[in-house]
């Protein structure tokens, strides 16, 4: 089976050639809760989370739905495969990346039972080859081998091609909008060949900056913003959700951070705000037909590609210039077209298709070379594998150092533009030049320089993988021979590899160790942590059960201890002599809110009831840090007038939702997270299918139960059935 993976800034598409068609494999469709959207079950987001009921990190819609710390548009920083800072620890972009890369392959294994073992991988237009190496080394360390990577725009190209089944050459110009980044590609297709012939676009301009303006407008209307990281991290779904509604209606309500009311927006007003950056957004379309110097009338159809491009507003612009040559997103969907034309690419490569198809260079690859003149040395691109070579391809070119008895030279690896500068310092304007490495070549001593002269030689594969090797004329001595898998001046390696990741997925954040926001070159938030002495994301109520509002974050800090650190599971009483308050609940809060409750007869469970049992556990232990944990479907159990103080609470994460379709529902959570922390447990429930791999439940104060009785909560220890029968 033949698959195409669309690694995206903010989503993923894993796509597959089935025999007879292209379908997109659909992940995480249980865990999309109020983001039930038309087409969002086709997505993975590109996400890395951590919440503190998690031991490990959460990828795709749990990070971005569920998670008090969530890194997105890790792709964009691949370039400089920059650190991406995790919680308690930073980790290289394209570590990340290759987590994100092997949960889809797991998923699509669990889920859907298909081995993703291989697969054609797409890489935006204008990616450099550092970020092309590392998107293929971090999807190997995922265990997929990378049969191709091939171009966002060819691959939209490639599936259009194939839905309309003409033939003839055709120009196609891709107008390609999504998260982070925007590229805008004219492709001649001819016979199987699709060739780049310009490509304009903005590294860091998508749907992240859409959504600050957004987000701007609707707070300069609130009279107060987000005031912990759950709320913002809240806060920002709500805007790029009602960005994506603002699409297809006029009005949209957007909860306010605390909950407590609403903000409107109309489409216009989203309009006026975003008018600049839908024109920065624009320019790269008009540079294109510049560069070539061609006229719309010139294009035969334009393929909108990505989320940000189906904003009425852009397709307007667009069409503005473009006249009727937008294709229907029905006939070329904007968010899944990239991969499905992923997959007929691995399709072809597999001989599963018989169609032409030929894949090129979308830079020129080469060597700084220097010439002496009477009065200066004049460094220029010397190019070995021109722009738009169809792969692989291998090229060859003789090189003479520029003096005698020289015994060494550094070898510099260009990819871009032959007519633009090479200069060597790290601030020189290279224009789209970029220097992928330089290696040392110690030459063998010789005559004079003329028997110095090696040929150098380029071996750039399907994959976009290249290989360098340099022979020597005099004795035909192999001077280098190498696949480059270092990038920069500075000869910055990889950053991934199978201990990397296993540590990665092995990861245990500390949500409570480090306070920071990360931010990329342009300032847009990338992730947010809480600050230490703010409250921490598991708020619990006031201890006052009849109080409405969440305390203050100075009021939960002043009440937080310290976490517990045990590797493995403690009882909080560690000496019979001597009693050692529990320093960490973690509490069955739908088995509470249901208390005697009798759902044969109708009965409820009860917020309110759960609110109040809590706020008297804490005032009963002070000191003891308290997580609640319901089912995926509280919310929608409770009593109608509770749902907005309930969806408040978990925005707030004063509760946590675990996901839904959940084996074992939220005990399974419950365990882990007490286990993890040393925690005791607060349930009326039984947990006898649990003991045999839980064993530390049988421990002293590792279970208590809870009880309302004449408006007095009372806690005591409970005895798992197993403990009982021993007695």
């Amino acid at each position: 089976m033949s698959f195409g993976i669309d690694f995206g800034t903010t989503n993923s598409v894993l796509a597959h050639w089935d025999g007879e068609d292209v379908e997109v494999v659909s992940m995480e469709a249980g865990n999309l809760d109020d983001w039930s959207y038309p087409g969002f079950d086709e997505l993975f987001p590109s996400y890395v989370g951590a919440s503190s009921t998690r031991p490990r990190l959460l990828f795709g819609w749990e990070a971005k739905l569920r998670s008090e710390l969530s890194v997105p548009a890790a792709k964009r920083l691949l370039g400089g495969d920059a650190m991406i800072p995790i919680a308690n620890r930073e980790w290289p972009a394209s570590t990340v990346s290759a987590g994100i890369l092997h949960t889809i392959r797991e998923r699509a294994s669990t889920e859907q039972l298909l081995d993703v073992d291989k697969a054609v991988v797409t890489v935006p237009a204008n990616s450099a080859g550092a970020a092309r190496y590392r998107t293929r080394a971090a999807a190997r360390e995922a265990g997929i081998r990378v049969d191709s990577l091939i171009n966002e725009p060819t691959a939209a190209a490639v599936y259009y091609k194939y839905l309309i089944r003409e033939e003839g050459p055709e120009r196609i110009l891709t107008f390609d909008w999504g998260g982070g980044t925007i590229d805008v590609t004219v492709l001649e297709a001819v016979d199987g060949v699709f060739e780049e012939q310009t490509s304009r676009g903005v590294a860091k301009l998508g749907g992240l900056e859409v959504d600050a303006r957004l987000a701007k407008l609707v707070l300069g209307r609130i009279k107060q913003g987000p005031q912990t990281p759950a709320e913002e991290a809240a806060f920002a779904r709500d805007i790029e959700l009602a960005k994506i509604r603002l699409s297809s209606e006029d009005i949209v309500t957007i909860p306010t951070p605390d909950r407590g009311s609403n903000a409107r927006v109309s489409r216009g007003e989203l309009e006026n705000a975003i008018a600049d950056v839908v024109q920065s957004a624009i320019e790269p379309l008009r540079a294109c037909l510049d560069d070539l110097r061609i006229t719309p009338e010139d294009i035969d159809a334009v393929l909108m590609i990505g989320g940000s491009s189906q904003i009425p507003l852009v397709r307007s612009m667009v069409g503005d210039i473009m006249g009727d040559r937008l294709v229907s997103d029905d006939v070329c969907d904007s968010l899944t077209s990239v991969a499905r034309g992923a997959a007929i690419a691995a399709a072809v490569i597999d001989g599963e298709i018989d169609i032409d198809l030929a894949v090129t260079t979308t830079h020129a690859l080469g060597t700084a070379s220097t010439r002496k003149t009477k009065s200066e040395r004049v460094r220029t691109f010397s190019e070995i594998i021109p722009r738009n070579a169809s792969l692989p391809r291998i090229e060859h070119k003789h090189y003479t150092p520029n003096s005698e008895n020289q015994r060494r030279i550094n070898l510099e690896i260009w990819e871009g533009n032959p007519d633009d500068p090479v200069a060597r310092e790290p601030d020189a304007d290279n224009d789209g030049n970029v220097c992928l490495t330089e290696l040392a070549i110690d030459l063998p001593r010789t005559a004079g320089s003329q028997d110095s002269g090696f040929t150098l030689t380029y071996e750039y594969d399907v994959s976009g993988i290249l290989r360098v090797k340099a022979v020597a004329d005099h004795g035909g001595t192999v001077l280098i021979d190498k696949e480059i898998n270092a990038f920069g001046l500075s000869s910055t390696g990889v950053g991934v590899s199978r201990k990397s990741l296993h540590d990665f997925l092995e990861f245990a954040p500390d949500l409570g160790s480090r306070a920071f926001r990360t931010t990329d070159d342009d300032g847009v938030v990338l992730n947010q942590e809480h600050s230490p002495g703010a409250a921490p994301p598991m708020r619990v109520p006031a201890a006052d059960p009849g109080q409405d509002t969440a305390p203050s974050p100075a009021e939960v800090a002043a009440r937080t201890r310290p976490k517990a650190e045990a590797e493995t599971p403690a009882s909080p009483h560690q000496d019979s002599d001597v009693v050692v308050q529990p320093a960490n609940f973690v509490i069955d809060g739908s088995n509470i809110a249901w208390g005697n409750g009798n759902r044969a007869m109708g009965g409820r469970p009860s917020y309110a009831r759960l609110k109040s049992a809590v706020a008297a556990l804490r005032k009963k232990y002070p000191n003891a840090d308290a997580h609640v944990v319901v089912d995926a479907n509280f919310r929608h159990l409770v009593p109608e007038d509770e749902y907005a103080e309930v969806d408040r609470a978990i925005a707030e994460g004063e509760i946590h939702r675990v996901p839904a379709g959940t084996v074992g529902g939220a005990d399974v959570f419950i365990l882990d997270v007490a286990q993890a922390k040393g925690a005791t447990i607060v349930s009326n429930g039984g947990f006898r299918q649990h003991e045999e791999y839980h064993q530390w439940l049988l421990g002293d104060s590792r279970l208590f139960g809870a009880q309302e009785i004449a408006d007095v909560w009372v806690f005591r220890e409970r005895r798992p059935a197993a403990a009982r029968s021993e007695q």
